[in-house]
Protein backbone atom coordinates (compact mmCIF):
# COMPACT_ATOMS: atom_id res chain seq x y z
CA UNK A 1 0.00 0.00 0.00
CA UNK A 2 2.58 2.31 0.41
CA UNK A 3 3.49 2.89 -3.31
CA UNK A 4 0.09 3.22 -4.06
CA UNK A 5 -1.10 6.74 -4.57
CA UNK A 6 -4.06 8.31 -2.54
CA UNK A 7 -5.89 8.69 -5.84
CA UNK A 8 -5.98 5.32 -6.81
CA UNK A 9 -6.97 4.07 -3.56
CA UNK A 10 -9.80 6.36 -3.85
CA UNK A 11 -11.28 4.70 -7.00
CA UNK A 12 -9.92 0.77 -5.98
CA UNK A 13 -11.74 1.66 -2.18
CA UNK A 14 -15.08 2.69 -4.23
CA UNK A 15 -15.38 -0.65 -6.39
CA UNK A 16 -14.19 -2.49 -3.39
CA UNK A 17 -17.45 -0.74 -1.79
CA UNK A 18 -19.77 -1.59 -4.39
CA UNK A 19 -19.00 -5.32 -4.31
CA UNK A 20 -18.82 -5.60 -0.61
CA UNK A 21 -20.98 -7.84 1.31
CA UNK A 22 -22.32 -8.84 4.64
CA UNK A 23 -22.38 -6.85 7.87
CA UNK A 24 -19.61 -4.49 8.04
CA UNK A 25 -17.16 -3.58 10.60
CA UNK A 26 -18.16 -0.30 11.67
CA UNK A 27 -14.99 2.18 12.97
CA UNK A 28 -15.35 5.97 13.77
CA UNK A 29 -12.37 8.24 14.11
CA UNK A 30 -12.72 11.43 16.57
CA UNK A 31 -9.86 13.65 15.69
CA UNK A 32 -9.06 17.07 16.78
CA UNK A 33 -7.19 17.81 13.53
CA UNK A 34 -8.76 16.83 9.79
CA UNK A 35 -8.48 13.75 9.21
CA UNK A 36 -9.83 12.82 5.82
CA UNK A 37 -6.84 10.44 3.82
CA UNK A 38 -7.65 8.15 7.03
CA UNK A 39 -11.33 7.18 6.28
CA UNK A 40 -10.19 6.23 2.64
CA UNK A 41 -7.13 4.53 3.67
CA UNK A 42 -8.40 2.60 6.23
CA UNK A 43 -11.49 1.63 4.40
CA UNK A 44 -9.17 0.65 1.88
CA UNK A 45 -6.40 -1.26 3.15
CA UNK A 46 -9.22 -3.74 5.16
CA UNK A 47 -11.41 -3.94 1.95
CA UNK A 48 -8.41 -5.59 -0.11
CA UNK A 49 -7.89 -7.87 2.47
CA UNK A 50 -11.55 -9.11 2.28
CA UNK A 51 -13.19 -7.08 5.10
CA UNK A 52 -16.43 -5.49 5.24
CA UNK A 53 -16.33 -1.87 6.68
CA UNK A 54 -17.68 1.36 6.85
CA UNK A 55 -15.77 4.19 8.45
CA UNK A 56 -17.40 7.15 9.65
CA UNK A 57 -15.00 10.62 10.44
CA UNK A 58 -16.62 12.58 13.74
CA UNK A 59 -16.87 16.25 13.44
CA UNK A 60 -13.52 18.09 13.45
CA UNK A 61 -12.42 18.48 17.19
CA UNK A 62 -15.64 17.36 18.70
CA UNK A 63 -13.87 14.56 20.49
CA UNK A 64 -15.94 14.78 23.67
CA UNK A 65 -19.25 15.40 22.39
CA UNK A 66 -18.75 13.07 19.54
CA UNK A 67 -17.63 10.14 22.41
CA UNK A 68 -21.15 10.44 24.12
CA UNK A 69 -23.24 9.22 20.41
CA UNK A 70 -20.88 6.23 19.27
CA UNK A 71 -22.58 3.26 17.47
CA UNK A 72 -19.31 1.96 15.64
CA UNK A 73 -17.96 -1.33 16.98
CA UNK A 74 -14.25 0.71 16.70
CA UNK A 75 -13.15 4.04 17.78
CA UNK A 76 -9.88 5.55 16.33
CA UNK A 77 -9.02 8.55 18.89
CA UNK A 78 -6.87 11.51 16.94
CA UNK A 79 -6.30 13.99 19.84
CA UNK A 80 -3.20 15.45 18.47
CA UNK A 81 -1.60 17.77 21.43
CA UNK A 82 -0.22 20.81 18.65
CA UNK A 83 -3.96 21.27 18.64
CA UNK A 84 -5.17 20.78 22.45
CA UNK A 85 -4.75 24.79 22.68
CA UNK A 86 -4.20 27.21 19.43
CA UNK A 87 -0.88 27.38 19.15
CA UNK A 88 0.37 25.55 22.53
CA UNK A 89 3.13 24.68 20.51
CA UNK A 90 4.98 27.71 21.18
CA UNK A 91 2.68 29.11 23.89
CA UNK A 92 3.55 26.60 26.24
CA UNK A 93 6.99 27.98 26.41
CA UNK A 94 5.41 31.25 28.33
CA UNK A 95 3.46 29.78 30.70
CA UNK A 96 3.28 29.59 34.06
CA UNK A 97 3.75 26.88 36.03
CA UNK A 98 0.25 27.37 37.50
CA UNK A 99 -1.21 27.62 33.97
CA UNK A 100 0.03 24.57 33.04
CA UNK A 101 -1.02 22.48 35.59
CA UNK A 102 -4.11 24.17 35.25
CA UNK A 103 -4.22 22.75 31.48
CA UNK A 104 -2.55 19.38 32.07
CA UNK A 105 -5.55 18.54 34.84
CA UNK A 106 -8.06 19.90 32.69
CA UNK A 107 -6.84 17.44 29.60
CA UNK A 108 -6.56 14.70 31.94
CA UNK A 109 -10.00 15.56 32.93
CA UNK A 110 -10.87 15.08 29.51
CA UNK A 111 -9.11 12.20 28.54
CA UNK A 112 -11.16 10.42 31.53
CA UNK A 113 -14.35 11.52 29.88
CA UNK A 114 -13.76 10.07 26.63
CA UNK A 115 -12.44 7.25 28.04
CA UNK A 116 -15.56 6.46 30.75
CA UNK A 117 -17.97 7.40 27.21
CA UNK A 118 -16.16 5.07 24.96
CA UNK A 119 -15.83 2.29 27.92
CA UNK A 120 -18.73 0.20 26.48
CA UNK A 121 -17.32 0.06 23.22
CA UNK A 122 -15.66 -3.15 22.14
CA UNK A 123 -12.43 -1.05 20.90
CA UNK A 124 -10.67 1.90 21.15
CA UNK A 125 -7.02 2.61 19.19
CA UNK A 126 -6.18 5.72 20.61
CA UNK A 127 -3.19 7.30 19.67
CA UNK A 128 -0.39 9.05 21.79
CA UNK A 129 0.12 12.66 22.18
CA UNK A 130 3.30 13.34 20.54
CA UNK A 131 5.44 16.84 20.71
CA UNK A 132 7.90 15.16 17.60
CA UNK A 133 6.48 17.12 14.95
CA UNK A 134 7.52 20.54 16.66
CA UNK A 135 10.42 19.80 18.64
CA UNK A 136 12.62 17.43 16.94
CA UNK A 137 15.31 19.80 15.71
CA UNK A 138 15.40 21.30 18.94
CA UNK A 139 18.38 19.42 20.98
CA UNK A 140 16.86 19.58 24.53
CA UNK A 141 13.67 19.17 25.99
CA UNK A 142 10.90 21.79 25.41
CA UNK A 143 8.56 22.53 27.67
CA UNK A 144 6.22 21.19 25.34
CA UNK A 145 8.23 18.10 25.03
CA UNK A 146 7.32 17.87 29.12
CA UNK A 147 3.97 18.57 28.46
CA UNK A 148 3.28 15.88 25.87
CA UNK A 149 4.81 13.37 28.09
CA UNK A 150 2.68 14.38 31.17
CA UNK A 151 -0.53 14.24 29.13
CA UNK A 152 0.61 10.33 27.76
CA UNK A 153 1.13 9.58 31.65
CA UNK A 154 -2.75 10.77 32.19
CA UNK A 155 -3.78 8.81 29.13
CA UNK A 156 -1.92 5.59 30.86
CA UNK A 157 -3.47 5.62 33.91
CA UNK A 158 -6.68 6.49 32.77
CA UNK A 159 -6.72 3.65 29.95
CA UNK A 160 -9.17 0.83 30.09
CA UNK A 161 -9.33 -2.76 29.10
CA UNK A 162 -10.92 -2.07 25.68
CA UNK A 163 -8.59 0.59 24.96
CA UNK A 164 -5.04 -0.03 22.86
CA UNK A 165 -2.48 2.45 22.63
CA UNK A 166 -1.26 3.44 19.28
CA UNK A 167 2.61 5.12 19.59
CA UNK A 168 3.22 7.95 17.13
CA UNK A 169 6.50 7.65 17.76
CA UNK A 170 6.28 4.38 15.63
CA UNK A 171 4.19 5.36 13.13
CA UNK A 172 6.97 8.41 12.53
CA UNK A 173 9.77 6.15 12.20
CA UNK A 174 8.69 3.86 9.76
CA UNK A 175 8.07 6.71 7.19
CA UNK A 176 10.19 9.76 8.70
CA UNK A 177 8.90 12.17 10.30
CA UNK A 178 9.99 14.75 7.33
CA UNK A 179 7.48 12.31 5.48
CA UNK A 180 4.83 12.16 8.09
CA UNK A 181 3.33 15.75 8.26
CA UNK A 182 1.66 18.06 5.86
CA UNK A 183 3.44 21.80 6.91
CA UNK A 184 1.16 23.17 4.27
CA UNK A 185 -1.88 21.02 5.78
CA UNK A 186 -1.26 22.05 8.95
CA UNK A 187 -1.46 25.71 8.37
CA UNK A 188 -4.08 26.10 6.24
CA UNK A 189 -6.71 23.61 7.54
CA UNK A 190 -5.48 21.64 10.59
CA UNK A 191 -4.61 19.10 8.34
CA UNK A 192 -1.15 17.86 10.04
CA UNK A 193 -0.67 14.14 8.77
CA UNK A 194 0.27 13.27 4.93
CA UNK A 195 -1.24 10.70 3.33
CA UNK A 196 2.34 8.28 4.11
CA UNK A 197 1.21 9.32 7.73
CA UNK A 198 -2.24 7.80 7.70
CA UNK A 199 -1.04 4.48 5.33
CA UNK A 200 1.14 3.25 8.16
CA UNK A 201 -1.42 4.07 10.50
CA UNK A 202 -3.48 1.56 8.97
CA UNK A 203 -0.93 -0.99 8.60
CA UNK A 204 0.07 -0.88 12.16
CA UNK A 205 -3.30 -1.18 13.67
CA UNK A 206 -4.50 -4.06 11.31
CA UNK A 207 -3.69 -6.54 13.75
CA UNK A 208 -5.76 -5.59 16.14
CA UNK A 209 -8.75 -4.93 13.97
CA UNK A 210 -8.18 -8.00 12.48
CA UNK A 211 -7.73 -10.02 16.00
CA UNK A 212 -10.86 -8.23 16.75
CA UNK A 213 -12.98 -9.99 13.53
CA UNK A 214 -11.04 -13.22 14.48
CA UNK A 215 -8.42 -13.21 12.02
CA UNK A 216 -5.37 -14.27 14.31
CA UNK A 217 -2.93 -16.79 12.59
CA UNK A 218 -2.17 -19.32 14.84
CA UNK A 219 0.63 -21.41 13.76
CA UNK A 220 4.11 -20.41 12.67
CA UNK A 221 5.85 -23.01 10.40
CA UNK A 222 9.29 -22.98 9.96
CA UNK A 223 11.79 -24.57 7.19
CA UNK A 224 15.40 -25.74 9.07
CA UNK A 225 18.30 -24.76 6.89
CA UNK A 226 18.89 -21.49 6.38
CA UNK A 227 15.37 -20.37 8.70
CA UNK A 228 16.31 -21.76 12.19
CA UNK A 229 19.86 -22.13 11.61
CA UNK A 230 22.36 -20.54 8.79
CA UNK A 231 23.66 -23.47 6.39
CA UNK A 232 22.70 -26.55 5.16
CA UNK A 233 22.99 -29.68 7.63
CA UNK A 234 22.87 -32.55 5.12
CA UNK A 235 26.51 -30.47 3.37
CA UNK A 236 27.94 -29.20 6.02
CA UNK A 237 26.98 -31.27 9.22
CA UNK A 238 25.61 -30.47 12.90
CA UNK A 239 28.88 -28.76 13.92
CA UNK A 240 29.02 -26.33 11.09
CA UNK A 241 25.87 -25.38 10.98
CA UNK A 242 25.80 -21.30 11.78
CA UNK A 243 24.49 -20.64 15.37
CA UNK A 244 27.43 -18.47 17.22
CA UNK A 245 25.62 -15.83 19.11
CA UNK A 246 28.61 -13.70 18.82
CA UNK A 247 29.38 -14.13 15.27
CA UNK A 248 27.20 -12.95 12.08
CA UNK A 249 25.04 -14.61 10.51
CA UNK A 250 24.73 -17.16 13.51
CA UNK A 251 23.68 -14.09 15.89
CA UNK A 252 20.84 -13.28 13.21
CA UNK A 253 19.21 -17.35 13.75
CA UNK A 254 19.97 -16.93 17.56
CA UNK A 255 17.86 -13.98 17.81
CA UNK A 256 14.81 -15.86 15.37
CA UNK A 257 15.11 -18.30 17.96
CA UNK A 258 14.52 -16.59 20.79
CA UNK A 259 11.96 -14.33 18.87
CA UNK A 260 10.15 -17.52 18.05
CA UNK A 261 10.27 -19.68 21.25
CA UNK A 262 8.61 -16.16 22.86
CA UNK A 263 5.55 -16.60 20.32
CA UNK A 264 5.44 -19.81 21.41
CA UNK A 265 4.97 -18.68 24.99
CA UNK A 266 2.20 -16.37 24.22
CA UNK A 267 0.30 -19.13 22.78
CA UNK A 268 1.98 -19.26 19.48
CA UNK A 269 1.81 -23.30 17.87
CA UNK A 270 5.27 -23.40 16.58
CA UNK A 271 6.08 -26.49 13.82
CA UNK A 272 8.93 -27.67 11.74
CA UNK A 273 8.04 -28.42 8.08
CA UNK A 274 11.68 -28.98 6.39
CA UNK A 275 12.83 -31.50 3.75
CA UNK A 276 15.49 -33.14 5.65
CA UNK A 277 17.02 -36.05 7.45
CA UNK A 278 14.87 -36.22 11.14
CA UNK A 279 17.25 -38.22 12.77
CA UNK A 280 19.74 -35.30 11.80
CA UNK A 281 17.34 -32.55 12.49
CA UNK A 282 16.11 -34.53 15.72
CA UNK A 283 20.49 -34.47 16.57
CA UNK A 284 20.50 -30.96 16.62
CA UNK A 285 17.33 -30.20 18.52
CA UNK A 286 18.61 -32.42 21.54
CA UNK A 287 22.50 -32.13 21.04
CA UNK A 288 23.65 -28.82 19.56
CA UNK A 289 24.76 -26.13 22.45
CA UNK A 290 24.18 -22.76 20.95
CA UNK A 291 20.17 -24.19 19.74
CA UNK A 292 17.61 -21.84 21.92
CA UNK A 293 14.60 -24.03 20.23
CA UNK A 294 14.50 -27.27 21.69
CA UNK A 295 12.43 -30.48 21.01
CA UNK A 296 9.54 -30.12 23.00
CA UNK A 297 8.85 -26.10 21.87
CA UNK A 298 7.58 -28.13 18.50
CA UNK A 299 3.71 -28.75 18.78
CA UNK A 300 4.30 -30.86 15.49
CA UNK A 301 7.26 -31.47 12.80
CA UNK A 302 7.29 -32.33 9.68
CA UNK A 303 10.87 -33.17 8.17
CA UNK A 304 10.71 -35.90 5.52
CA UNK A 305 11.15 -35.38 1.97
CA UNK A 306 7.58 -35.13 1.41
CA UNK A 307 6.25 -31.94 -0.65
CA UNK A 308 5.76 -28.84 1.78
CA UNK A 309 2.26 -28.38 0.52
CA UNK A 310 1.46 -32.22 1.58
CA UNK A 311 3.38 -31.42 4.82
CA UNK A 312 1.31 -28.08 5.81
CA UNK A 313 -1.97 -30.29 4.51
CA UNK A 314 -1.28 -32.82 7.38
CA UNK A 315 -0.18 -30.57 9.86
CA UNK A 316 -3.29 -28.54 9.28
CA UNK A 317 -5.14 -31.90 9.75
CA UNK A 318 -3.38 -32.95 12.34
CA UNK A 319 -4.33 -30.05 14.81
CA UNK A 320 -7.37 -29.61 13.56
CA UNK A 321 -6.88 -26.12 12.46
CA UNK A 322 -7.84 -24.12 9.32
CA UNK A 323 -5.01 -23.76 6.72
CA UNK A 324 -5.15 -20.08 6.54
CA UNK A 325 -4.48 -20.01 10.40
CA UNK A 326 -1.07 -21.24 8.85
CA UNK A 327 2.08 -19.19 8.50
CA UNK A 328 4.46 -20.39 6.74
CA UNK A 329 8.25 -19.05 6.74
CA UNK A 330 11.02 -20.42 4.48
CA UNK A 331 14.15 -19.14 2.71
CA UNK A 332 13.55 -21.43 -0.64
CA UNK A 333 11.77 -19.05 -3.82
CA UNK A 334 10.53 -22.49 -5.03
CA UNK A 335 9.12 -23.41 -1.87
CA UNK A 336 7.32 -20.15 -1.23
CA UNK A 337 6.08 -19.81 -4.53
CA UNK A 338 4.56 -23.48 -4.85
CA UNK A 339 2.63 -22.98 -1.23
CA UNK A 340 1.24 -19.93 -2.77
CA UNK A 341 0.17 -21.47 -5.84
CA UNK A 342 -1.30 -24.64 -4.54
CA UNK A 343 -2.46 -23.19 -0.75
CA UNK A 344 -3.07 -19.83 -1.09
CA UNK A 345 -4.85 -19.23 1.94
CA UNK A 346 -1.25 -19.75 3.97
CA UNK A 347 0.09 -16.45 5.05
CA UNK A 348 4.08 -17.35 3.72
CA UNK A 349 7.36 -14.91 4.18
CA UNK A 350 10.81 -15.81 2.67
CA UNK A 351 13.68 -15.52 4.73
CA UNK A 352 15.65 -12.17 3.48
CA UNK A 353 18.64 -12.72 1.23
CA UNK A 354 20.76 -9.97 2.87
CA UNK A 355 20.52 -12.42 6.55
CA UNK A 356 20.81 -8.67 8.56
CA UNK A 357 17.11 -8.13 7.63
CA UNK A 358 15.78 -11.39 8.90
CA UNK A 359 14.84 -10.07 12.04
CA UNK A 360 12.88 -6.83 11.16
CA UNK A 361 11.31 -9.69 8.72
CA UNK A 362 10.57 -11.57 12.31
CA UNK A 363 9.43 -8.65 13.59
CA UNK A 364 6.44 -7.99 10.98
CA UNK A 365 5.70 -11.58 11.13
CA UNK A 366 5.07 -11.20 14.98
CA UNK A 367 1.87 -8.76 14.39
CA UNK A 368 0.64 -12.02 12.36
CA UNK A 369 -0.51 -13.25 16.01
CA UNK A 370 -1.41 -10.10 17.74
CA UNK A 371 -4.46 -10.53 20.09
CA UNK A 372 -6.90 -8.74 21.93
CA UNK A 373 -7.11 -11.19 24.64
CA UNK A 374 -4.77 -13.46 26.74
CA UNK A 375 -5.13 -16.06 29.29
CA UNK A 376 -3.31 -18.96 30.85
CA UNK A 377 -4.96 -21.63 28.60
CA UNK A 378 -2.16 -19.11 25.93
CA UNK A 379 0.85 -20.93 28.08
CA UNK A 380 -0.94 -24.53 27.99
CA UNK A 381 -1.67 -24.50 24.05
CA UNK A 382 1.39 -26.20 23.12
CA UNK A 383 1.11 -29.38 26.04
CA UNK A 384 -2.58 -29.40 25.33
CA UNK A 385 -1.94 -30.03 21.61
CA UNK A 386 0.72 -32.39 22.13
CA UNK A 387 -1.55 -34.49 24.40
CA UNK A 388 -3.78 -34.74 21.64
CA UNK A 389 -1.11 -36.37 19.75
CA UNK A 390 -1.13 -38.83 22.58
CA UNK A 391 -4.81 -39.14 22.00
CA UNK A 392 -4.41 -39.81 18.47
CA UNK A 393 -2.04 -42.82 19.22
CA UNK A 394 -4.29 -44.07 21.63
CA UNK A 395 -7.51 -43.66 19.03
CA UNK A 396 -5.34 -46.60 16.62
CA UNK A 397 -5.46 -48.86 19.51
CA UNK A 398 -9.34 -49.51 19.69
CA UNK A 399 -11.31 -51.11 17.47
CA UNK A 400 -14.13 -48.25 16.87
CA UNK A 401 -14.63 -44.33 18.30
CA UNK A 402 -17.41 -46.02 21.09
CA UNK A 403 -14.77 -47.87 23.11
CA UNK A 404 -11.85 -45.05 22.14
CA UNK A 405 -14.55 -42.33 24.04
CA UNK A 406 -15.31 -45.11 26.78
CA UNK A 407 -12.07 -45.14 27.75
CA UNK A 408 -10.58 -41.70 27.96
CA UNK A 409 -12.64 -40.56 30.98
CA UNK A 410 -13.98 -37.62 30.22
CA UNK A 411 -15.37 -35.10 32.26
CA UNK A 412 -16.38 -31.70 31.63
CA UNK A 413 -16.46 -28.78 34.52
CA UNK A 414 -19.12 -26.39 33.96
CA UNK A 415 -19.06 -22.72 35.33
CA UNK A 416 -21.50 -20.19 35.33
CA UNK A 417 -21.06 -16.63 35.00
CA UNK A 418 -17.30 -16.76 36.79
CA UNK A 419 -15.32 -12.98 36.45
CA UNK A 420 -12.24 -14.76 36.57
CA UNK A 421 -13.03 -16.77 33.09
CA UNK A 422 -13.99 -13.23 31.30
CA UNK A 423 -10.18 -13.08 29.50
CA UNK A 424 -10.50 -16.87 28.25
CA UNK A 425 -14.12 -16.41 26.87
CA UNK A 426 -13.48 -13.25 25.10
CA UNK A 427 -10.55 -14.80 23.28
CA UNK A 428 -12.43 -18.08 22.78
CA UNK A 429 -14.98 -15.51 20.85
CA UNK A 430 -12.10 -13.88 18.98
CA UNK A 431 -10.25 -16.62 17.81
CA UNK A 432 -13.08 -19.79 17.46
CA UNK A 433 -13.86 -20.26 13.58
CA UNK A 434 -14.83 -23.96 12.93
CA UNK A 435 -17.52 -24.78 15.62
CA UNK A 436 -19.11 -21.57 16.32
CA UNK A 437 -22.85 -21.09 15.33
CA UNK A 438 -22.77 -17.25 15.28
CA UNK A 439 -19.45 -16.09 15.50
CA UNK A 440 -20.20 -13.07 16.97
CA UNK A 441 -16.92 -11.80 18.26
CA UNK A 442 -16.53 -9.86 21.67
CA UNK A 443 -14.37 -8.20 24.00
CA UNK A 444 -13.78 -8.49 27.70
CA UNK A 445 -15.51 -5.68 28.54
CA UNK A 446 -18.73 -6.89 26.57
CA UNK A 447 -18.34 -10.24 28.03
CA UNK A 448 -17.82 -8.85 31.30
CA UNK A 449 -21.05 -6.91 30.48
CA UNK A 450 -22.80 -10.51 30.07
CA UNK A 451 -21.67 -12.03 33.27
CA UNK A 452 -23.02 -8.98 35.33
CA UNK A 453 -26.41 -8.50 33.44
CA UNK A 454 -29.88 -10.14 35.33
CA UNK A 455 -30.98 -10.95 31.82
CA UNK A 456 -27.86 -13.23 30.93
CA UNK A 457 -25.73 -16.22 31.58
CA UNK A 458 -21.98 -17.02 30.45
CA UNK A 459 -21.35 -20.60 30.65
CA UNK A 460 -17.59 -22.09 30.41
CA UNK A 461 -16.71 -25.61 29.84
CA UNK A 462 -13.48 -27.11 30.94
CA UNK A 463 -12.56 -30.68 29.16
CA UNK A 464 -10.46 -33.23 31.02
CA UNK A 465 -9.47 -36.78 30.47
CA UNK A 466 -6.61 -39.43 31.50
CA UNK A 467 -4.34 -37.46 28.95
CA UNK A 468 -4.78 -34.10 30.56
CA UNK A 469 -6.68 -30.92 30.70
CA UNK A 470 -7.84 -28.98 27.66
CA UNK A 471 -8.47 -25.90 29.66
CA UNK A 472 -11.81 -23.49 29.03
CA UNK A 473 -13.18 -25.53 25.59
CA UNK A 474 -16.66 -24.11 25.16
CA UNK A 475 -18.66 -20.98 25.66
CA UNK A 476 -21.95 -20.62 25.56
CA UNK A 477 -23.64 -16.85 25.88
CA UNK A 478 -27.62 -16.73 26.70
CA UNK A 479 -29.92 -13.85 26.59
CA UNK A 480 -33.28 -13.99 28.44
CA UNK A 481 -36.50 -11.96 27.46
CA UNK A 482 -39.91 -13.36 29.78
CA UNK A 483 -39.95 -17.26 29.31
CA UNK A 484 -37.21 -17.38 25.96
CA UNK A 485 -33.84 -18.03 26.01
CA UNK A 486 -31.58 -17.00 22.76
CA UNK A 487 -28.76 -18.60 22.45
CA UNK A 488 -26.24 -16.16 21.79
CA UNK A 489 -22.98 -17.86 21.14
CA UNK A 490 -22.34 -21.37 21.21
CA UNK A 491 -18.91 -22.78 20.57
CA UNK A 492 -16.15 -25.04 21.24
CA UNK A 493 -12.60 -25.02 20.68
CA UNK A 494 -11.19 -27.41 17.33
CA UNK A 495 -9.25 -29.35 20.05
CA UNK A 496 -12.17 -31.33 21.89
CA UNK A 497 -14.36 -32.07 18.81
CA UNK A 498 -15.15 -35.66 17.84
CA UNK A 499 -15.85 -36.45 21.45
CA UNK A 500 -19.84 -36.01 21.47
CA UNK A 501 -18.97 -33.27 23.98
CA UNK A 502 -20.96 -31.33 21.79
CA UNK A 503 -24.08 -32.83 22.74
CA UNK A 504 -23.39 -32.91 26.33
CA UNK A 505 -23.20 -29.16 26.34
CA UNK A 506 -26.54 -29.02 24.87
CA UNK A 507 -27.51 -30.99 27.43
CA UNK A 508 -26.16 -28.40 29.50
CA UNK A 509 -27.58 -25.28 28.31
CA UNK A 510 -30.95 -27.06 28.68
CA UNK A 511 -30.50 -27.53 32.60
CA UNK A 512 -29.38 -23.23 32.37
CA UNK A 513 -32.46 -22.43 30.50
CA UNK A 514 -34.57 -24.80 33.04
CA UNK A 515 -33.42 -23.04 36.30
CA UNK A 516 -34.75 -20.07 34.50
CA UNK A 517 -38.16 -21.39 33.72
CA UNK A 518 -37.70 -20.56 30.10
CA UNK A 519 -40.21 -22.20 27.95
CA UNK A 520 -38.46 -21.58 24.64
CA UNK A 521 -34.93 -21.99 23.39
CA UNK A 522 -34.30 -20.08 20.30
CA UNK A 523 -31.38 -19.98 18.12
CA UNK A 524 -29.22 -19.06 14.78
CA UNK A 525 -26.66 -20.60 12.59
CA UNK A 526 -25.17 -18.01 10.39
CA UNK A 527 -22.85 -19.12 8.07
CA UNK A 528 -19.25 -18.33 7.35
CA UNK A 529 -16.66 -20.37 5.55
CA UNK A 530 -15.24 -22.27 8.39
CA UNK A 531 -17.83 -23.51 10.33
CA UNK A 532 -20.14 -25.68 7.55
CA UNK A 533 -19.54 -28.25 10.12
CA UNK A 534 -22.04 -27.22 12.44
CA UNK A 535 -25.02 -26.48 9.60
CA UNK A 536 -26.78 -28.84 11.29
CA UNK A 537 -26.28 -28.95 15.02
CA UNK A 538 -29.27 -27.35 15.89
CA UNK A 539 -31.19 -29.74 14.19
CA UNK A 540 -29.29 -32.94 15.75
CA UNK A 541 -30.20 -31.39 19.23
CA UNK A 542 -33.85 -31.81 18.05
CA UNK A 543 -34.53 -27.76 17.33
CA UNK A 544 -37.12 -26.64 14.62
CA UNK A 545 -36.17 -24.28 11.12
CA UNK A 546 -38.20 -21.45 11.64
CA UNK A 547 -36.84 -19.47 8.59
CA UNK A 548 -33.75 -19.66 6.74
CA UNK A 549 -32.77 -16.36 4.61
CA UNK A 550 -31.35 -16.12 1.34
CA UNK A 551 -27.80 -15.74 2.49
CA UNK A 552 -28.77 -19.37 4.32
CA UNK A 553 -29.01 -17.97 7.75
CA UNK A 554 -31.30 -20.35 9.62
CA UNK A 555 -33.27 -19.58 12.78
CA UNK A 556 -34.33 -22.45 15.26
CA UNK A 557 -36.82 -22.46 18.29
CA UNK A 558 -37.65 -25.68 20.14
CA UNK A 559 -40.42 -26.50 23.41
CA UNK A 560 -37.71 -26.80 26.17
CA UNK A 561 -40.36 -29.43 27.88
CA UNK A 562 -39.97 -31.56 23.80
CA UNK A 563 -36.19 -31.97 24.51
CA UNK A 564 -34.58 -35.07 24.97
CA UNK A 565 -31.15 -35.14 26.83
CA UNK A 566 -28.30 -37.12 25.17
CA UNK A 567 -27.01 -37.92 28.45
CA UNK A 568 -24.04 -39.86 27.37
CA UNK A 569 -23.16 -41.63 30.09
CA UNK A 570 -19.11 -41.74 29.28
CA UNK A 571 -18.89 -38.25 29.97
CA UNK A 572 -19.12 -37.05 33.24
CA UNK A 573 -20.34 -33.47 33.85
CA UNK A 574 -19.60 -31.51 37.79
CA UNK A 575 -20.12 -27.90 38.20
CA UNK A 576 -18.02 -25.42 39.63
CA UNK A 577 -18.44 -24.06 42.73
CA UNK A 578 -19.16 -20.80 41.68
CA UNK A 579 -22.66 -21.78 40.52
CA UNK A 580 -25.65 -21.19 42.41
CA UNK A 581 -26.65 -24.52 44.41
CA UNK A 582 -29.19 -26.31 42.36
CA UNK A 583 -28.84 -24.41 39.06
CA UNK A 584 -28.40 -27.19 37.08
CA UNK A 585 -29.65 -29.73 39.42
CA UNK A 586 -32.91 -32.22 38.67
CA UNK A 587 -33.15 -31.23 34.71
CA UNK A 588 -32.35 -34.66 33.15
CA UNK A 589 -32.20 -37.58 36.03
Amino acid sequence: MKDIKFADIIAANREMKSRQKGEPLRIAVLSNVTAQPLKEILEYALRSDGFAVEVRLGDYDQIIQESWKIEESVVVVLWEAANLVDGLPYLIEEMHAEEKTALLTRIGSELRTVADNLAEIPLVLWATLSSLPFTADIAEATAFDVFADECNAELRATSRPNMRLVDLAKIYASVSLESAIDWRGWYTSRSLYSVAFYKAFAIHVKPWLYSLQGQTSKVLLMDCDNTLWGGILGEEGEENIKLDRNQYPGNVFTEIQHRARWLGHRGVLLGLCSKNNADDVDAVLRDHRDMVLRDEDFTVKRVSWDAKTESIVSIASDLNLGIDSMVFLDDSAFEIGLVQEQLPEVTVYRVPEQLYRYPSLFRAIETRFIQLSRSDEDLARARQYREEQNRTVERTRHPDLESYLQGLGLSLDVSLNDRLLVPRIAQMTQKTNQFNLTTHRYTEPEIARFVESADADVIALQVQDRFGDSGISGVVNLRYSGNICEIDTMLLSCRVLGRSIEFVFMDVVCAAAAARNVHILRGMYLPTKKNGQVAEYFDRCGFARDSVSEGGDVSYSMKLADYKPFDIPYIKVQYASTDPPGVFQGFWH
